[in-house]
């Protein structure tokens, strides 16, 4: 099933019915892997999913890759270094 990664203000016209001049669209996963951008109703049309569950999507979405870049951060070798060096000097 698609699902919601975001939105976008800058593509303001719907790739499900055509509308345009929308103020934003939903960016969609959709089920083969491509990304779409759909106006609201078509979101939820194309899902059936309603505009909280949408935006619950967006925000566990938004939450997924802040907690993936925190790691990858952690995970870097110079932040090692980082840590290790204010050790010795007593941060």
């Amino acid at each position: 099933m698609a699902r919601a990664l975001g939105t976008d203000d800058s593509i303001t016209n719907c790739d499900c019915c055509g509308k345009s001049g929308l103020k934003f669209t939903v960016i969609m996963e959709l089920d083969d892997g491509e990304i779409a951008h759909y106006g609201q109703v078509c979101a939820g049309r194309n899902t059936g999913k309603t505009r909280p569950q949408i935006t619950s999507e967006i925000k566990a979405h938004a939450e997924a890759q802040k907690a993936a870049a925190r790691a990858e951060f952690f995970a870097h070798p110079a932040n090692e270094r980082i840590r290790a060096f204010i050790g010795r000097v007593g941060g």
